[in-house]
């Protein structure tokens, strides 16, 4: 049995009100010990690494460990599976984990209450979910009355659900009541039994999504609003102490995005091992998306976390305190995109 992650009830604590309701499920890969980084060098010490969910923009990480990406910049990485933004940033807050794959709400929420949870790197900085839905619904007033599910209240697919309501004058919670059902297998089975007329999600869940009836309303995706989506984040006090570790993760994200791109059939494999599916439908949609939404130099965005402050009506901060642009400024000086 792999290591598990174990979160303090103090972190857990610190947010509940963004959504987190669940304990994370053990890690499902962890790496071997000492591996040697490019330079022939030993890595200074183990990087605790997790992503949120079985989706296929948390491929980064998987990429990155499975091509050995992290070995050749000398980050000897622990890749773990903690589910949920809101659980993995108690778990950072906590220090039970150092970097996490996660979207931009969840760091919001975390450093409106007083954290310092930074992102360091934006792999994906637009809305880039659909809104599938029964057949009945014709349009996003039809909504009205009706269910919606999303997994996890705080998500970024709740975010992205709350914000199409208002654009159209729906309340959520009021006009719509939003369900959260942890993951992806949860909308699922929410749909399929009625318990859901509504899908907020994205890659791989739409093939299932519409093996069982449901229809796209809304693809957000094609609108290129600016959000701060999938993106590497971590605590201004670990990259203070461990800024060559993240700059080495850094390295590697962008190489796995590359390697993304440019191996289909390669990227596909590594996505079936951890989204634990054959299906050619579901690793068909979810490698389009990610060939579609990735940046290839990837900044977090100013304007993508704007745009969260606004949905969530938060005041007294501004884009910066969310982000560290540092990191990407020092490799892009060094000539690293270039290559």
């Amino acid at each position: 049995m792999r290591r598990s992650l174990a979160v303090s009830l103090g972190g857990l604590l610190f947010l509940a009100g963004c959504g987190a309701s669940a304990a994370p499920p053990p890690p499902i890969a962890s790496a071997s010990a000492k591996p040697v980084g490019s330079n022939g060098t030993q890595p200074s010490g183990r990087v605790r690494l997790a992503y949120v969910g079985p989706f296929d923009n948390m491929a980064v990480m998987w990429v990155a460990k499975e091509t050995g990406l992290f070995q050749k910049y000398g980050v000897d990485a622990d890749l773990m599976l903690i589910q949920g933004s809101p659980i993995a940033s108690a778990a950072l807050v906590s220090h039970d984990v150092d970097l996490v794959e996660m979207s931009g709400p969840a760091v919001v929420n975390s450093v409106a209450q007083g954290a310092d949870t930074v992102m360091i790197a934006g792999f994906e900085n637009v809305f880039i979910f659909t809104l599938m839905v029964d057949p009945s619904i014709k349009t996003i007033a039809d909504l009205k009355g009706k269910t919606a599910a999303v997994t996890l209240v705080g998500s970024e697919d709740d975010a992205v659900l709350r914000k199409v309501l208002r654009d159209n004058k729906l309340e959520p919670d009021t006009d719509v009541y939003i369900t959260p059902v942890r993951d992806p297998g949860g909308q699922l089975a929410a749909f399929s039994s009625k318990q859901a007329n509504a899908v907020m999600t994205g890659g791989a869940n739409i093939a299932n999504l519409k093996k069982v009836g449901a229809v796209p309303l809304v693809d957000v995706g094609k609108l290129r609003i600016p959000f701060q989506s999938a993106g590497l984040v971590t605590t201004r006090a670990y990259l203070s102490a461990h800024r060559p570790e993240a700059l080495g993760a850094i390295k590697a994200s962008v190489d796995a995005i590359r390697r993304i791109k440019s191996d289909k059939a390669g990227t596909q494999t590594i996505m079936g091992k951890y989204m634990k599916t054959e299906d050619r439908d579901v690793l068909d949609a979810s490698w389009e998306a990610d060939n579609t939404f990735m940046e290839d130099v990837p900044t977090p965005t100013l304007e993508g976390f704007q745009e969260i402050m606004n949905e969530r009506k938060v005041t007294g901060r501004k884009p910066e305190d969310f982000v560290d642009l540092s990191l990407m400024k020092e490799l892009e000086q060094a000539g690293f995109f270039k290559r």
